[in-house]
């Protein structure tokens, strides 16, 4: 695995219909942080719709989820590169 690669994050079966990216130095890599898989799930389960403000947003899961416009701020270089990869406009912390 190169450290600059970009690839799918694994997602617990829960989620697996929902999307994220990650790269060495993303947390939770290669899964996605637990904390943001639970919060997922209940945002799913709550069926949030509409802007979400994610002030730690990693790999963008949150972003996958149906309806949710990510408003995405990092502090992580890495975890920058890989929500540019996917395509969403991150803000750096």
């Amino acid at each position: 695995m190169n450290y600059f690669e970009v690839r799918p994050a694994n997602l617990p079966p829960r989620l697996d219909s929902l999307k994220a990216l990650t790269k060495s130095g993303v947390r939770g890599y290669p899964d996605v942080d637990a904390a943001q898989a639970l919060l997922a799930g209940v945002m799913r389960k709550d069926r949030v719709r509409g802007d979400v403000l994610d002030l730690s947003a990693m790999g963008g899961l949150l972003g996958s989820l149906p309806g949710v416009t990510l408003r995405a701020v990092e502090g992580s270089a890495a975890a920058l590169s890989a929500l540019a990869a996917g395509g969403l406009d991150a803000h750096a912390a």
